[in-house]
């Protein structure tokens, strides 16, 4: 829980202007990436990447404290600091107690396609709030865009009330959204 612990110290320190306001904060997580590639080729990284190494935070010995170790709880906890059992993200898929229905951890009938495309996805079986939710609680006029090739990372790292949260959809051929 290091990671989050920073992240909260650091939007505090903010709160009360201790550290100048941001203008930008990329949160990049890379599914299935060995920990120690990224000082490993860090030599090879030029322009952006070789920025985020040099002058961002790396966390080279992090440490996932539950079994859970799937896109939808993993994305969850970084963004919210909450083991999958308080953010409502249990797993990828899991079977709803009450019902016995199946439940895919960002589907939601109730999201509606864009231009005809996507919909379907929400982050309604997210119960917490996350980075981006409380970077616009400090900064209204912040906006909060994330992207990925899965549904689910691209939805549960932006917190509840995303701007934009966009993912690849195979049958369309490109990236989509909900609205």
């Amino acid at each position: 829980m290091k990671k989050n612990i920073f992240i909260l110290l650091f939007i505090s320190l903010y709160a009360f202007g201790k550290v100048p306001a941001p203008k930008l904060i990329v949160f990049i997580s890379i599914d299935q990436m060995r920990g120690d590639y990224f000082e490993r080729y860090n030599q090879y990284f030029t322009g952006g990447f070789n920025r985020l190494f040099s002058k961002g935070i790396v966390y080279s010995n992090a440490d996932l404290n539950y079994a859970t170790s799937e896109t939808g709880p993993g994305h969850a906890t970084l963004g919210t600091g909450c083991f999958p059992w308080k953010s409502g993200i249990l797993s990828n898929e899991w079977t709803e107690r009450e019902t016995l229905k199946d439940v895919y951890c960002v589907n939601d009938s109730t999201a509606k396609s864009v231009d005809s495309v996507g919909g379907g996805f929400s982050p309604r079986n997210l119960v917490v709030t996350a980075v981006g939710d409380w970077l616009k609680q400090q900064s209204p006029a912040s906006k909060v865009i994330t992207a990925s090739f899965k549904d689910r990372a691209a939805i549960l790292m932006g917190g509840q009330h995303p701007d934009y949260a966009f993912w690849y959809s195979k049958s369309v051929g490109g990236m989509v959204i909900s609205d």
